[in-house]
């Protein structure tokens, strides 16, 4: 009976212990999935702080003006190859409660397929819980970007097509003669029915005319062979904008030229920047015309014209686009954890 009592006693222990070691056990799971999950969710809510501020960014004028001088010498600038280490600083504000990491640090360079890239490094703390987040963020226009001498509905797919009459109606409406670097002649023009660009000995002159009248209503003429030429239509019909070099050779210019209505050669032509042309180009059969840059075509057919021959030149696109509303387009390319 007493060998009985302690064999009970012993299995009594032995069922305590396992069950003990077995709470204990479970315990300490439920106690490290708890921490798992909270760090977790701590963890979480750091790389959405992180990815705030990337917004943040984008969406302050505040702070984009502190880093789009950065860019604009970038984009201007073909030899420079990366700038590093611009610091930005937010306002202790604009972070959320306990966050006091408040420098983001920024980068410009090219990317793997050469588009240009800013690039915005940033951490955030929440609950002892750091995480760094890391944005790529493309810089200019895609269309502009997309290595082809000519953006129309008839070299684009449908999606780009969209993009393309969005930013063509965008600069309809909104575009308008911005203030230039020294050195480039900036002129808008509009009520005209007819507007010569004539290349003389020393310059160039500007001749309008409207309601039929044989001699020009009005004459600009400078010196400069850097342009941002702005021809808007009126309610007179299409202005046509005619290039007439006189017989003159060596007819240059570079810049910006928007016409809306019809482009005329008449002389052999190079021009070097952004051409855009919400109407029809010709070139009549004793004239050439040669461009450097990109051509923004919003004509009723496709230009399929051997006297007119177009290189694609990022370099005088970067160069004089910076003029143009919405050629600087912020775009999240990527955001990714370290």
């Amino acid at each position: 009976m007493k060998d009985n009592n302690g064999f009970i006693t012993i299995m009594a222990l032995a069922i305590m212990s396992i069950i003990l070691i077995s709470s204990l056990y479970l315990m300490y799971t439920y106690s490290l999935e708890y921490m798992i999950v909270t760090s977790t969710v701590n963890s979480m809510q750091s790389y959405y702080f992180s990815e705030g501020k990337v917004y943040l960014i984008l969406n302050h004028e505040k702070y984009l003006d502190s880093i789009m001088p950065h860019i604009r010498q970038f984009v201007k600038d073909i030899y420079i190859k990366i700038i590093k280490g611009i610091s930005i600083q937010l306002d202790y504000e604009d972070l959320f409660e306990g966050d006091k990491n408040n420098i983001v640090s920024a980068n410009i360079y090219h990317d793997y397929d050469g588009r240009i890239i800013l690039e915005l490094k940033t951490k955030s703390t929440y609950r002892n819980v750091t995480r760094e987040v890391v944005s790529k963020i493309t810089v200019i226009n895609e269309l502009f970007e997309l290595g082809i001498p000519v953006v129309s509905v008839y070299s684009l797919d449908d999606k780009k097509q969209h993009m393309f009459d969005d930013y063509m109606n965008y600069l309809k409406n909104n575009l308008e003669i911005p203030e230039l670097d020294s050195g480039i002649y900036g002129i808008c023009l509009e009520d005209y029915e007819k507007i010569k660009l004539i290349r003389n000995s020393n310059d160039y002159n500007i001749e309008c005319y409207r309601n039929g009248i044989k001699y020009p209503v009005e004459k600009k003429i400078f010196a400069s062979d850097k342009v941002f030429l702005l021809v808007k239509q009126n309610n007179m019909g299409p202005n046509v904008y005619i290039v007439d070099l006189n017989g003159l050779e060596d007819f240059k210019l570079a810049g910006i030229i928007y016409v809306e209505g019809d482009l005329i050669i008449c002389s052999d032509f190079e021009f070097n920047g952004i051409l855009i042309v919400n109407g029809s180009i010709n070139v009549e059969s004793s004239a050439n015309m040669k461009v450097n840059g990109i051509l923004l075509y919003k004509g009723e057919e496709s230009i399929e014209d051997e006297r007119l021959q177009l290189q694609y030149d990022f370099a005088n696109i970067r160069k004089y686009g910076i003029y143009l509303p919405e050629f600087i387009k912020l775009n999240i390319r990527n955001i990714k954890s370290n």
